[in-house]
């Protein structure tokens, strides 16, 4: 996958982070980029799979209440939107939401746009999920630790630049080694 040049920093160097995962940060506008690997839910139709990890997030980021996730967008992806994986096997979903996140468990809630996408690997032979997400500030607070990035308030931010921006990363996303998966 092709990051925008000079833009991602990766964070396992700051931080551990879990084998199923890659981390990648920014720190002149405080994004975050995460690649994971994970089983598939069988429970979750593909109809819904974005939806469901979103949830799932929203939970995780104790932004679980009301107003404190919201779905702008899901549609379901077509293959010349994840052209490298031409050869694969699967379904995929696109959301577009907010959050309301407190880092580090704080109080100071920040504003997160989410930018989502499920690729949901349907061969038997390596079933798996493969979740790609993009974590931008829109607002933060100034009693936040994110202060130490960026300045607390409503960030100039242009949300179509990043939606379009990760559009282009998925353009170039692929596998490289399929032994990750099943």
């Amino acid at each position: 996958m092709k990051f925008p040049s000079g833009s991602c920093r990766d964070a396992s160097q700051l931080r551990e982070v879990p084998d199923h995962q890659e981390v990648f940060t920014c720190e002149a506008d405080g994004s975050v980029l995460i690649i994971e690997i994970l089983d598939i839910n069988e429970e979750v139709s593909s109809k819904s799979m974005a939806s469901f990890h979103f949830e799932e997030l929203a939970a995780e980021n104790d932004a679980a209440g009301p107003g404190e996730a919201v779905v702008c967008k899901v549609e379901n992806m077509i293959p010349d939107d994840l052209p490298l994986l031409q050869n694969a096997n699967y379904e995929a979903q696109y959301l577009d939401g907010t959050q309301k996140i407190s880092k580090l468990r704080e109080s100071a809630e920040n504003d997160v746009h989410i930018f989502l996408v499920c690729i949901r690997l349907t061969d038997p032979a390596i079933a798996s999920e493969i979740l790609v997400t993009l974590n931008v500030p829109t607002y933060v607070h100034e009693k936040s630790s994110t202060t130490r990035i960026l300045s607390p308030g409503k960030q100039p931010l242009d949300i179509e630049s990043y939606r379009v921006a990760f559009r282009q990363m998925l353009e170039s996303f692929q596998v490289c080694d399929w032994h990750l998966f099943g």
